[in-house]
């Protein structure tokens, strides 16, 4: 699958209420999975986490071109490779 592809995949995935548009909680929950960690201990001023919302507004491939250009490859797949019903590895 195509880097591209894998984000279109991560942006339908968080779009939980299917709006089409990206909110904090819907992110928080996918970085807490990711992490392990209850979404309450993701801060507001999270850097990742603002970096999914400030995607507000734009279209759906403006969203996937803006995270392609700003996601380094490696979490883009850690990411991709938590769909619906993966968990993520346990800690070591």
């Amino acid at each position: 699958m195509r880097v591209e592809e894998k984000v279109v995949a991560i942006v339908d995935a968080l779009d939980v209420n299917g709006d089409g548009e990206l909110s904090a909680d819907e992110v928080r929950a996918l970085f807490a999975k990711i992490l392990g960690v209850p979404a309450a201990d993701i801060p507001d001023d999270h850097e990742e986490l603002n970096m999914f919302v400030e995607l507000t507004g734009l279209s759906r491939e403006d969203k996937v071109a803006k995270l392609v250009d700003g996601m380094h490859p490696l979490q883009i797949e850690q990411v991709a490779g938590l769909g619906p019903g993966r968990r993520p590895p346990a800690a070591s």
